[in-house]
């Protein structure tokens, strides 16, 4: 169960992650929607366009986890990984075409005492591991569909590694390029195409930016479908199995982790 409590965490962060992503696209569709004035108070810890992105994700990404069953979801996700591919490598080109570079990489010097580079070291190793653990502890929630008895062990060994590194890679280089030819540091791919839209809402920019919305759109769906939601729900089947099937326990997971909390969504 603890694995499902931690879960309403990410669950929460990547519906947040989709409603920006829809606010992205409807910014590049609707002029009106870039310059909407917020009507709600600070203290809500979200804007109007993000609140209505937001619902709008929750529409979307409710009945995706209703109709599609875990043991249909491979062919999506092939589909979803040519998508993302296509869109991270896509911002990443535009950023270093924009920027005449990759900008500067390395930093310079910081004189730091050795208890810090002690505590920057054991930062750097768990922000990587939390990153791995992530999405390999929910391996073995999806190993029933697996056809051969050593496939996660090979997922594991080969597809983390290499899709991790790379991840890391590119948005390191997206987010030098652009902090350069921003004067901001933003590592939110969604904020900084945000930021992008205020500063050169042409054209070719509402082109770029709604397919990387409609890109990243797809990853938060089913990252939040396989690693939160309908594993979750597994779990929850797993404990009461007469009274919760993995297709309610998904459902009632999603609508909870949807619920809006005092002071924020």
């Amino acid at each position: 169960m603890l694995n499902v409590f931690q879960s309403f965490v990410f669950y929460g962060t990547q519906m947040y992650f989709g409603g920006m992503a829809f606010v992205l696209i409807l910014n590049a569709v609707f002029p009106g929607f870039l310059h909407m004035a917020n009507t709600l108070p600070e203290s809500a810890g979200i804007t109007t366009p993000q609140l209505i992105g937001f619902v709008l994700f929750i529409f979307l990404y409710i009945p995706v986890v209703y109709f599609v069953p875990p043991h249909q979801i491979q062919r999506f996700l092939v589909a979803n990984l040519l998508i993302s591919s296509a869109t991270l490598f896509g911002i990443m080109g535009w950023a270093v075409h924009a920027n005449g570079g990759a900008g500067n990489l390395a930093s310079p010097p910081v004189v730091i005492s050795k208890s810090q580079v002690g505590f920057m070291m054991v930062h750097g190793i768990t922000s990587v591991a939390g990153t791995y653990t992530g999405g390999s502890e929910r391996v073995s929630d999806w190993t029933r569909y697996a056809k051969h008895r050593n496939s996660p062990t090979l997922a594991q060994l080969t597809a983390l590694p290499v899709t991790v590194t790379l991840v890391a890679l590119i948005g390191i280089v997206t987010t030098s390029a652009c902090a350069e030819m921003l004067g901001q540091v933003e590592w939110n791919p969604m904020m900084m195409l945000q930021t992008i839209q205020v500063r050169y809402y042409t054209a070719s920019c509402r082109a770029g930016t709604f397919f990387a919305g409609v890109g990243l759109l797809s990853v938060t769906v089913f990252i939040n479908y396989t690693q939160n939601c309908v594993s979750s729900g597994m779990d929850v089947a797993m404990l009461v199995p007469r009274y919760v099937s993995r297709r309610r326990g998904s459902v009632i997971f999603a609508l909870l982790g949807s619920w809006p909390t005092p002071g924020g969504s």
